[in-house]
């Protein structure tokens, strides 16, 4: 058996400095990432989920439910968004075979000048046909 020397790791584990020094709770003197004292060492609170009724470790103040009934949420947000898209596209669909119906514009001229009141005595329905022939022309420009 040869005699090696006893070979160092190339990562040496930190020094003990006290309890709780592998989650960060002790200030290094040059910090790498900047400092963030704000988030070391404070203490998680114990919370009830207002959807389930569970107990949950409260580590931010903004966390107000439990992990799984975050996720469900998460899952019914995603859920309605994919539904609502789905309609945003029938939606599409629709007012494109509207658009193809709609009257063309020589067309629309020729019944505007063929319902008018003043060939039709002034009757209500001439007139009432008339305004909706304009109103359809105006909103196409």
């Amino acid at each position: 058996m040869l005699d090696c020397p006893a070979r160092s790791s190339p990562i040496s584990p930190a020094p003990y400095r006290g309890g709780g020094e592998f989650r960060g709770f002790w200030k290094p003197e040059k910090p790498v990432f900047g400092d963030f004292g704000e988030f070391r060492g404070v203490g998680m609170s114990t919370a009830t989920c207002p959807s389930c009724g569970d107990r949950f470790d409260q580590d931010a103040p903004w966390k107000k439910t439990c992990t799984p009934c975050w996720k469900l949420s998460k899952r019914a947000e995603h859920v309605e968004l994919l539904e609502l898209r789905e309609e945003v596209r029938e939606l599409r669909d629709a007012f494109a075979e509207v658009r193809a119906a709609d009257l063309p514009p020589d067309m629309l001229a020729r019944l505007i000048r063929l319902c008018h009141p003043d060939k039709h005595g002034d009757s209500e329905a001439a007139t009432v046909a008339t305004q909706w022939l304009l109103a359809r022309r105006e909103a196409r420009t």
